[in-house]
């Protein structure tokens, strides 16, 4: 197939696939990996794991389990980013962490909220049982990098400072985004595949793949083949 004019200058250094946002669709990801997975390259999640969809805890056994596997990489998302507070700040971050969708992920734990007027020591113990279900969790949480690159491609999870090099900005902020990346072109010929931002079907345009669409509210999870100046998209 003749690569589209706009996606003449992908080059990575291989092949790979990028797998967007799962928010809990612990089926659709297997049904995602099982596919991609026989072909050997590698496989990059753009993170939020949890949260929304109905299986958060099934997608974190299922990504921990799959830890020590060097064709996985899983990158880290603002969920996961709002999960490590409340796991480690119970009594300030329950509230924010359910904003954004965390009852559904301490359902999947079989866990629920206490009363609105329980003592905030409730919270704590609702943190101590999500460990205690789960060894090693919020430690491989930790870990996971925000951004993983191959050649002019870099995968992240909501963007980027398009007028400032990567290697200049805060990786912190790749989890959240910057108000200018969908907005403003990159000068510097880099391409960004990233999740976060919602579109109906994975969409490449001004340096940017997008390839959020919404597993949980739309049962599609999307990935992206990236290779030398084309792109295939998977959907589960």
């Amino acid at each position: 197939m003749t690569p589209a004019p706009n996606l003449a200058s992908l080059a990575p250094d291989t092949p790979f696939w990028a797998i967007g946002d799962v928010h809990g669709c612990d089926a659709l990801l297997e049904r995602l990996l099982d596919r991609l997975r026989p072909e050997g390259l590698p496989i990059v999640l753009v993170g939020d794991y949890i949260n929304k969809g109905p299986d958060s805890a099934a997608v974190l056994r299922r990504l921990l389990a799959l830890a020590e596997d060097r064709q996985i990489i899983a990158l880290r998302g603002n969920h996961e980013d709002l999960f490590l507070r409340f796991l480690s700040r119970p009594i300030r971050q329950t509230r924010p962490f359910l904003r954004y969708g965390g009852r559904k992920t301490l359902e999947s734990f079989g866990l629920t909220l206490p009363p609105e007027d329980a003592p905030p020591r409730a919270y704590v113990t609702l943190r101590d049982q999500i460990r205690s279900n789960m060894p090693g969790m919020q430690q491989w949480l930790h870990a996971l990098p925000y951004a993983w690159q191959s050649g002019n491609i870099s995968v992240l999870h909501a963007g980027a400072d398009p007028t400032c090099a990567l290697d200049a900005q805060p990786e912190r902020g790749f989890a959240w985004g910057h108000p200018l990346f969908t907005t403003t072109a990159r000068t510097d010929g880099r391409w960004i595949v990233h999740g976060h931002h919602p579109v109906d079907i994975v969409t490449a345009e001004a340096l940017r793949i997008a390839i959020d669409t919404q597993a949980h509210a739309t049962g599609q999870l999307s990935a992206v083949r990236v290779g030398q100046g084309s792109m295939d998209v998977v959907v589960a």
